[in-house]
């Protein structure tokens, strides 16, 4: 699962968004709607890239 932040452009939240990498294309074609104020006026944000390191054998 990969982890996308939005920010709404109406109302200012940001939030994420947990999906399969698989998605992200269709992501890209329709934005998620905000969870503050139900508008589909979302963007991508600019976010860090952040991993688990593997357990130690």
């Amino acid at each position: 699962m990969a982890v996308y932040e939005f920010q709404c452009r109406a109302c200012g939240q940001r939030f994420e968004v947990k999906v399969p990498m698989r998605e992200h294309e269709r992501l890209k074609q329709e934005p998620p709607a905000c969870p503050g104020c139900g508008k589909r006026e979302t963007e991508q944000a600019v976010s860090l890239f952040s991993c688990k390191p593997a357990s130690s054998f």
